[in-house]
């Protein structure tokens, strides 16, 4: 089970971190900071803690970590061009189109033409899955329950439940970030399935919460163990 406190310092670390990338690019794109070197603070978690640790002070008071959280951020903030974003050294014209994300979590990126949205594919779609499944079948091991496996991938994949797997896909995500784990674009796909409507476009209103993914959460397990009594 996903510690509820852990997960809401994942969720604040989460966006401080976001702004500060958002600020990041507005310095890459005034010749602050040259791109090179803006990926390389972005992709080493050592490298990020030492830079941040080094301009702190001069950071924007909304993305500047405590002391207390510097490792936690360092590395989360490390994650975000192996998960959602890319660096593009030699950018053309930038321009907001209208296939880029305007959820919350991406739309302010698309000022800084130096930083560009993922583009969610098939493959990173397929990914998305094989996370919602092991996630599934992480959380039966933890609570010491035996699920066919054919009914975890209906699980995982049915329009009914596929929303609260995805809440704790994506909050398991967040949680090991902190660690500078990044499961790759696959979380971005999962992140379209949280805050995206049917329609394909991103829900403005979403408002992501640990409150929100705990319940997800034991739902999912009220499930799991009605599945595991039937199968007896």
């Amino acid at each position: 089970m996903l510690d509820h406190q852990q997960l809401q310092h994942a969720i604040e670390i989460q966006q401080q971190s976001y702004d500060l990338l958002c600020w990041l690019g507005q310095a890459v794109n005034r010749g602050f900071i040259h791109a090179q070197r803006a990926q390389h603070y972005s992709h080493a978690p050592r490298a990020a803690r030492d830079w941040i640790q080094t301009h702190r002070q001069n950071l924007p008071q909304h993305c500047r970590p405590d002391e207390t959280s510097l490792d936690d951020f360092a590395n989360f903030f490390s994650t975000y061009l192996d998960t959602s974003f890319e660096v593009r050294l030699k950018p053309g014209s930038q321009s907001n189109t209208t296939g880029s994300c305007r959820c919350s979590f991406c739309s302010r990126i698309t000022n800084a033409s130096h930083l560009v949205l993922k583009t969610v594919g098939r493959q990173d779609k397929s990914h998305a899955a094989k996370l919602r499944l092991r996630r599934l079948e992480l959380l039966c091991r933890e609570q010491g329950l035996s699920i066919n496996p054919g009914s975890l991938i209906v699980i995982a994949n049915s329009r009914h439940t596929q929303q609260d797997v995805s809440l704790l896909t994506y909050g398991w995500s967040l949680i090991a970030r902190l660690s500078g784990i990044s499961y790759g674009p696959g979380v971005l796909a999962i992140w379209r399935d949280i805050a995206w409507n049917g329609k394909g476009s991103p829900n403005r209103k979403f408002n992501l919460t640990s409150t929100q993914i705990i319940q997800a959460e034991n739902r999912l397990v009220t499930l799991l163990k009605t599945h595991q009594i039937q199968s007896q």
